[in-house]
Protein backbone atom coordinates (compact mmCIF):
# COMPACT_ATOMS: atom_id res chain seq x y z
CA UNK A 1 0.00 0.00 0.00
CA UNK A 2 1.45 3.36 -1.00
CA UNK A 3 1.84 6.08 1.56
CA UNK A 4 0.73 9.63 0.85
CA UNK A 5 3.37 12.29 1.47
CA UNK A 6 3.50 16.05 1.51
CA UNK A 7 5.21 16.34 -1.90
CA UNK A 8 3.15 13.88 -3.93
CA UNK A 9 -0.37 13.64 -2.50
CA UNK A 10 -2.07 10.36 -3.29
CA UNK A 11 -5.37 10.11 -5.16
CA UNK A 12 -6.66 6.79 -3.88
CA UNK A 13 -9.75 7.00 -6.13
CA UNK A 14 -7.70 6.01 -9.17
CA UNK A 15 -7.23 2.49 -7.83
CA UNK A 16 -10.90 1.64 -7.57
CA UNK A 17 -12.29 0.94 -11.02
CA UNK A 18 -11.91 -2.84 -11.09
CA UNK A 19 -12.62 -3.31 -7.40
CA UNK A 20 -15.62 -2.97 -5.10
CA UNK A 21 -15.48 0.53 -3.58
CA UNK A 22 -15.11 1.18 0.11
CA UNK A 23 -17.11 4.20 1.31
CA UNK A 24 -15.95 5.73 4.59
CA UNK A 25 -19.08 6.81 6.46
CA UNK A 26 -18.33 10.42 7.34
CA UNK A 27 -19.31 11.59 10.80
CA UNK A 28 -21.01 14.96 11.11
CA UNK A 29 -18.49 16.51 13.52
CA UNK A 30 -15.55 15.52 11.31
CA UNK A 31 -17.29 16.91 8.22
CA UNK A 32 -17.80 20.26 9.92
CA UNK A 33 -14.36 20.45 11.55
CA UNK A 34 -12.57 19.85 8.25
CA UNK A 35 -13.98 23.04 6.69
CA UNK A 36 -13.26 25.19 9.74
CA UNK A 37 -10.15 27.11 10.74
CA UNK A 38 -10.57 25.38 14.09
CA UNK A 39 -7.98 24.49 16.70
CA UNK A 40 -4.96 23.01 14.94
CA UNK A 41 -2.76 22.97 18.05
CA UNK A 42 -2.68 19.16 18.15
CA UNK A 43 -1.64 18.92 14.50
CA UNK A 44 1.85 19.25 12.97
CA UNK A 45 2.82 22.86 12.40
CA UNK A 46 2.29 22.72 8.62
CA UNK A 47 -1.13 21.03 8.79
CA UNK A 48 -4.48 22.74 9.37
CA UNK A 49 -7.94 21.36 10.01
CA UNK A 50 -8.88 22.03 6.39
CA UNK A 51 -6.11 19.68 5.25
CA UNK A 52 -8.27 16.86 6.67
CA UNK A 53 -10.85 17.40 3.91
CA UNK A 54 -10.02 14.34 1.81
CA UNK A 55 -12.91 15.12 -0.59
CA UNK A 56 -10.96 18.12 -1.85
CA UNK A 57 -9.14 17.03 -5.05
CA UNK A 58 -6.44 19.63 -4.30
CA UNK A 59 -5.76 18.28 -0.80
CA UNK A 60 -2.02 18.34 -0.17
CA UNK A 61 -2.15 15.11 1.89
CA UNK A 62 -4.43 12.74 0.01
CA UNK A 63 -7.71 12.61 -1.88
CA UNK A 64 -10.49 10.04 -2.03
CA UNK A 65 -13.61 10.89 -4.00
CA UNK A 66 -16.01 8.33 -2.53
CA UNK A 67 -17.89 8.48 0.79
CA UNK A 68 -21.21 7.88 2.55
CA UNK A 69 -23.08 10.51 4.56
CA UNK A 70 -26.24 9.93 6.58
CA UNK A 71 -29.21 12.22 7.03
CA UNK A 72 -29.81 10.37 10.30
CA UNK A 73 -27.03 12.39 11.97
CA UNK A 74 -29.06 15.60 11.68
CA UNK A 75 -32.11 16.98 13.40
CA UNK A 76 -35.10 17.38 11.11
CA UNK A 77 -34.72 20.62 9.18
CA UNK A 78 -31.05 21.04 10.07
CA UNK A 79 -28.56 21.98 7.36
CA UNK A 80 -24.85 22.55 7.96
CA UNK A 81 -21.86 23.75 5.99
CA UNK A 82 -19.27 20.98 5.85
CA UNK A 83 -17.02 19.01 3.50
CA UNK A 84 -20.06 17.34 1.90
CA UNK A 85 -22.07 20.49 1.21
CA UNK A 86 -18.93 22.27 -0.05
CA UNK A 87 -17.60 19.42 -2.22
CA UNK A 88 -16.90 19.58 -5.93
CA UNK A 89 -19.73 17.39 -7.24
CA UNK A 90 -17.94 16.81 -10.53
CA UNK A 91 -14.92 15.33 -8.73
CA UNK A 92 -16.59 13.39 -5.91
CA UNK A 93 -19.33 10.82 -5.42
CA UNK A 94 -21.52 10.75 -2.31
CA UNK A 95 -23.88 7.97 -1.28
CA UNK A 96 -26.58 9.34 1.01
CA UNK A 97 -28.07 7.23 3.79
CA UNK A 98 -31.71 7.95 4.61
CA UNK A 99 -31.25 7.39 8.36
CA UNK A 100 -32.89 3.97 8.60
CA UNK A 101 -30.67 3.09 11.57
CA UNK A 102 -31.80 6.13 13.57
CA UNK A 103 -35.41 5.62 12.49
CA UNK A 104 -35.29 1.99 13.63
CA UNK A 105 -33.70 2.94 16.95
CA UNK A 106 -36.15 5.82 17.47
CA UNK A 107 -33.30 8.33 17.81
CA UNK A 108 -33.87 10.52 14.74
CA UNK A 109 -33.41 14.06 16.05
CA UNK A 110 -36.55 16.18 16.14
CA UNK A 111 -38.99 13.31 15.65
CA UNK A 112 -40.28 12.11 19.00
CA UNK A 113 -43.86 11.23 18.10
CA UNK A 114 -43.43 7.45 18.15
CA UNK A 115 -42.80 6.83 21.84
CA UNK A 116 -45.23 4.86 24.02
CA UNK A 117 -47.65 3.94 21.26
CA UNK A 118 -49.13 0.67 20.10
CA UNK A 119 -48.11 -0.69 16.65
CA UNK A 120 -51.24 0.54 14.85
CA UNK A 121 -50.80 4.05 16.25
CA UNK A 122 -47.12 4.03 15.30
CA UNK A 123 -48.02 3.06 11.73
CA UNK A 124 -50.46 5.96 11.54
CA UNK A 125 -47.98 8.46 13.00
CA UNK A 126 -45.36 7.39 10.45
CA UNK A 127 -47.89 7.54 7.61
CA UNK A 128 -48.77 11.09 8.64
CA UNK A 129 -45.12 12.19 8.99
CA UNK A 130 -45.13 13.83 5.56
CA UNK A 131 -42.94 16.78 6.59
CA UNK A 132 -40.27 14.42 7.92
CA UNK A 133 -40.24 12.31 4.76
CA UNK A 134 -40.09 15.44 2.60
CA UNK A 135 -37.07 16.64 4.58
CA UNK A 136 -35.24 13.29 4.21
CA UNK A 137 -35.91 13.10 0.47
CA UNK A 138 -34.89 16.74 -0.09
CA UNK A 139 -31.74 16.34 2.03
CA UNK A 140 -30.69 13.33 -0.03
CA UNK A 141 -31.58 15.00 -3.33
CA UNK A 142 -29.48 18.01 -2.30
CA UNK A 143 -26.36 16.33 -0.92
CA UNK A 144 -25.96 12.92 -2.57
CA UNK A 145 -25.33 11.45 -6.01
CA UNK A 146 -26.86 8.13 -4.98
CA UNK A 147 -29.26 7.69 -2.07
CA UNK A 148 -30.76 4.82 -0.14
CA UNK A 149 -34.52 4.60 0.15
CA UNK A 150 -36.24 4.94 3.53
CA UNK A 151 -36.57 1.46 5.01
CA UNK A 152 -38.21 0.39 8.24
CA UNK A 153 -35.62 -2.15 9.45
CA UNK A 154 -36.82 -5.56 10.51
CA UNK A 155 -34.02 -5.80 13.09
CA UNK A 156 -36.14 -3.46 15.25
CA UNK A 157 -37.98 -6.64 16.26
CA UNK A 158 -34.89 -8.25 17.83
CA UNK A 159 -35.11 -8.58 21.61
CA UNK A 160 -32.02 -6.39 22.06
CA UNK A 161 -33.96 -3.60 20.33
CA UNK A 162 -36.94 -3.62 22.65
CA UNK A 163 -36.51 0.14 23.16
CA UNK A 164 -37.24 0.72 19.46
CA UNK A 165 -40.70 2.24 18.88
CA UNK A 166 -41.12 -0.33 16.09
CA UNK A 167 -40.21 -3.32 18.27
CA UNK A 168 -43.77 -4.63 18.54
CA UNK A 169 -44.73 -3.97 14.95
CA UNK A 170 -45.26 -7.05 12.81
CA UNK A 171 -42.99 -7.92 9.91
CA UNK A 172 -45.85 -7.15 7.54
CA UNK A 173 -46.44 -3.74 9.11
CA UNK A 174 -42.79 -2.78 8.65
CA UNK A 175 -42.83 -4.00 5.05
CA UNK A 176 -46.05 -2.09 4.36
CA UNK A 177 -44.58 1.11 5.79
CA UNK A 178 -41.48 0.63 3.64
CA UNK A 179 -43.59 0.22 0.50
CA UNK A 180 -45.43 3.38 1.50
CA UNK A 181 -42.03 5.14 1.76
CA UNK A 182 -41.08 3.90 -1.71
CA UNK A 183 -44.27 5.32 -3.18
CA UNK A 184 -43.55 8.62 -1.44
CA UNK A 185 -40.02 8.73 -2.90
CA UNK A 186 -41.29 7.81 -6.35
CA UNK A 187 -43.80 10.67 -6.21
CA UNK A 188 -41.49 13.30 -4.69
CA UNK A 189 -37.99 12.68 -6.02
CA UNK A 190 -36.60 15.54 -8.07
CA UNK A 191 -34.07 13.78 -10.27
CA UNK A 192 -31.00 15.17 -8.52
CA UNK A 193 -29.92 11.82 -7.10
CA UNK A 194 -30.13 8.18 -8.11
CA UNK A 195 -32.00 5.95 -5.68
CA UNK A 196 -30.98 2.55 -4.31
CA UNK A 197 -33.87 0.39 -3.12
CA UNK A 198 -32.96 -1.14 0.27
CA UNK A 199 -33.50 -4.89 0.77
CA UNK A 200 -33.88 -5.88 4.43
CA UNK A 201 -34.27 -9.17 6.24
CA UNK A 202 -33.64 -11.12 9.43
CA UNK A 203 -34.30 -14.58 7.95
CA UNK A 204 -34.51 -16.06 4.47
CA UNK A 205 -38.31 -16.11 4.77
CA UNK A 206 -38.82 -12.45 5.68
CA UNK A 207 -36.13 -11.36 3.20
CA UNK A 208 -38.18 -13.10 0.51
CA UNK A 209 -41.35 -11.33 1.70
CA UNK A 210 -39.53 -7.99 1.63
CA UNK A 211 -38.07 -8.57 -1.83
CA UNK A 212 -41.42 -9.56 -3.33
CA UNK A 213 -43.02 -6.43 -1.84
CA UNK A 214 -40.42 -3.88 -2.98
CA UNK A 215 -38.98 -5.28 -6.22
CA UNK A 216 -41.42 -3.39 -8.43
CA UNK A 217 -39.66 -0.14 -7.46
CA UNK A 218 -36.78 -0.27 -9.90
CA UNK A 219 -34.87 2.92 -9.38
CA UNK A 220 -31.11 3.02 -10.10
CA UNK A 221 -29.82 0.16 -8.00
CA UNK A 222 -30.07 -1.70 -4.70
CA UNK A 223 -28.71 -1.86 -1.19
CA UNK A 224 -28.53 -5.01 0.96
CA UNK A 225 -28.97 -4.57 4.72
CA UNK A 226 -29.42 -6.68 7.83
CA UNK A 227 -29.37 -10.43 7.18
CA UNK A 228 -30.03 -9.75 3.52
CA UNK A 229 -26.59 -8.13 3.68
CA UNK A 230 -23.33 -9.05 5.36
CA UNK A 231 -24.91 -9.99 8.70
CA UNK A 232 -26.47 -12.97 6.97
CA UNK A 233 -23.06 -14.11 5.74
CA UNK A 234 -21.62 -14.64 2.28
CA UNK A 235 -24.06 -17.40 1.37
CA UNK A 236 -27.09 -15.19 2.13
CA UNK A 237 -25.75 -12.32 0.03
CA UNK A 238 -24.92 -14.55 -2.92
CA UNK A 239 -28.31 -16.25 -2.72
CA UNK A 240 -30.15 -12.91 -2.70
CA UNK A 241 -28.06 -11.59 -5.58
CA UNK A 242 -28.81 -14.70 -7.65
CA UNK A 243 -32.55 -14.28 -6.96
CA UNK A 244 -32.30 -10.66 -8.05
CA UNK A 245 -30.27 -11.56 -11.12
CA UNK A 246 -32.89 -14.10 -12.21
CA UNK A 247 -35.51 -11.35 -11.94
CA UNK A 248 -33.49 -8.89 -14.05
CA UNK A 249 -32.61 -6.58 -11.16
CA UNK A 250 -29.18 -5.73 -12.59
CA UNK A 251 -30.04 -4.64 -16.10
CA UNK A 252 -28.71 -1.40 -17.56
CA UNK A 253 -29.78 1.63 -15.52
CA UNK A 254 -29.68 -0.28 -12.22
CA UNK A 255 -25.97 0.22 -11.92
CA UNK A 256 -25.15 0.23 -8.21
CA UNK A 257 -25.26 -2.41 -5.46
CA UNK A 258 -24.33 -1.30 -1.94
CA UNK A 259 -23.71 -3.56 1.06
CA UNK A 260 -24.40 -1.69 4.29
CA UNK A 261 -22.14 -1.56 7.32
CA UNK A 262 -19.16 -3.77 6.50
CA UNK A 263 -15.46 -3.05 5.99
CA UNK A 264 -13.57 -6.24 6.83
CA UNK A 265 -10.92 -6.90 4.22
CA UNK A 266 -12.18 -10.41 3.41
CA UNK A 267 -15.47 -8.84 2.35
CA UNK A 268 -13.58 -6.52 0.01
CA UNK A 269 -12.32 -9.59 -1.86
CA UNK A 270 -15.75 -11.25 -1.97
CA UNK A 271 -17.56 -8.10 -3.09
CA UNK A 272 -14.96 -7.43 -5.77
CA UNK A 273 -15.55 -10.95 -7.09
CA UNK A 274 -19.30 -10.30 -7.08
CA UNK A 275 -18.82 -7.04 -8.97
CA UNK A 276 -16.69 -8.72 -11.61
CA UNK A 277 -19.21 -11.53 -12.01
CA UNK A 278 -22.13 -9.13 -12.37
CA UNK A 279 -20.19 -7.07 -14.89
CA UNK A 280 -19.40 -10.13 -16.96
CA UNK A 281 -22.88 -11.65 -16.95
CA UNK A 282 -25.42 -8.88 -16.26
CA UNK A 283 -24.32 -5.26 -16.55
CA UNK A 284 -20.85 -4.07 -17.54
CA UNK A 285 -21.39 -0.75 -15.75
CA UNK A 286 -22.48 -2.05 -12.36
CA UNK A 287 -20.61 -0.90 -9.28
CA UNK A 288 -20.52 -2.69 -5.90
CA UNK A 289 -19.72 -0.70 -2.76
CA UNK A 290 -19.57 -1.21 0.99
CA UNK A 291 -19.19 1.11 3.98
CA UNK A 292 -18.38 1.57 7.64
CA UNK A 293 -17.76 4.43 10.06
CA UNK A 294 -14.59 2.76 11.39
CA UNK A 295 -12.03 5.34 10.14
CA UNK A 296 -13.61 8.36 11.83
CA UNK A 297 -14.70 6.41 14.92
CA UNK A 298 -11.24 4.87 15.47
CA UNK A 299 -9.44 8.17 15.04
CA UNK A 300 -11.99 10.69 16.31
CA UNK A 301 -13.66 8.86 19.19
CA UNK A 302 -10.92 6.50 20.35
CA UNK A 303 -7.81 8.43 19.19
CA UNK A 304 -6.22 5.38 17.58
CA UNK A 305 -4.16 4.88 14.44
CA UNK A 306 -5.00 1.99 12.12
CA UNK A 307 -2.05 -0.10 10.96
CA UNK A 308 -1.67 -1.63 7.52
CA UNK A 309 -2.41 -5.40 7.77
CA UNK A 310 0.18 -7.94 6.61
CA UNK A 311 -2.23 -9.84 4.32
CA UNK A 312 -0.49 -13.20 4.46
CA UNK A 313 -2.06 -16.67 4.27
CA UNK A 314 -2.70 -16.47 8.03
CA UNK A 315 -6.30 -15.62 8.90
CA UNK A 316 -5.45 -13.13 11.63
CA UNK A 317 -3.11 -11.15 9.34
CA UNK A 318 -6.18 -9.71 7.58
CA UNK A 319 -7.34 -7.84 10.68
CA UNK A 320 -6.71 -4.10 10.94
CA UNK A 321 -4.88 -3.48 14.21
CA UNK A 322 -4.83 -0.12 15.98
CA UNK A 323 -2.41 1.69 18.27
CA UNK A 324 -2.77 4.82 20.38
CA UNK A 325 -2.00 8.12 18.68
CA UNK A 326 0.79 10.26 20.15
CA UNK A 327 -1.91 12.75 21.19
CA UNK A 328 -3.95 10.19 23.16
CA UNK A 329 -4.50 11.02 26.81
CA UNK A 330 -1.85 8.59 28.08
CA UNK A 331 0.81 10.63 26.27
CA UNK A 332 -0.16 13.97 27.81
CA UNK A 333 1.95 15.62 30.51
CA UNK A 334 -0.87 15.15 33.03
CA UNK A 335 -0.86 11.38 32.53
CA UNK A 336 2.89 11.20 33.17
CA UNK A 337 2.76 13.04 36.46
Amino acid sequence: MATANMNTPEDFSKRCDDFAIYLPAIQKHYAKAAVSKGDSSRLPSNITMRDLNFLNPANKLWHYKYALYSAGQFNIGEYDTDIVTDRNKDRTLMLGDSGGFQIGKGTLGGFNNLRNRDPDSISKVWTDAVELKHWIVNWLETHSDYAMTIDMPLWAKYKENKSSPFHNCSTQQLIDLTVQNLRFINNNKRGNTKWLNVIQGTTYEDTKLWWNAVKEFRFNGWSLAGNAGFRGGAAAIIKQILIMRDEDAFTSGMDWLHILGVSQLKWAVLLTAIQRGLREHCNQNIRVSYDSASPTVISGKYEKIALKPDLTNKDNSWSIRVIDTPTAKEYTSEARL
